[in-house]
């Protein structure tokens, strides 16, 4: 239906804007950048329950628990770039440290897997 694949495509949107601003805020310290991380975890949870009361064929649903996982991970990871980057010393900017570096490409990779994944529920 509309409602889901509108739901489904404010999973992708939220995800993507809340990684966006934990990139910026990497390298430029700058904690205003993290405002739009801060509201995607209340917002993908409303928007998760609501698919789930939705979804009713079993590949969609299978889909949207892989998902659920997909979005948790990535939720744990912006949190841990976010920790590590608060760790630096003030005023610290890019390059960041090897770790975070390759920290944001698994996060890469956590976003390639959720869009295969939302495009096949759409």
């Amino acid at each position: 239906t509309l409602a889901i694949q509108g739901d489904v495509h404010a999973v992708h949107v939220l995800l993507a804007e809340a990684a966006s601003g934990v990139r910026d805020y990497l390298l430029t310290g700058d904690r205003r950048f993290l405002d739009a991380h801060a509201a995607a975890e209340p917002a993908l949870a409303q928007v998760l329950s609501r698919l789930r009361g939705d979804v009713r064929d079993a590949e969609a649903a299978e889909r949207l628990d892989r998902v659920v996982v997909l979005v948790a991970a990535e939720q744990r990871a912006l949190a841990a770039l976010v920790a590590q980057r608060a760790a630096l010393p003030a005023g610290a900017a890019a390059p960041l440290p090897r770790g975070m570096q390759r920290a944001l490409e698994a996060n890469t990779r956590v976003l390639d897997a959720l869009r295969g994944e939302i495009a096949a529920i759409q």
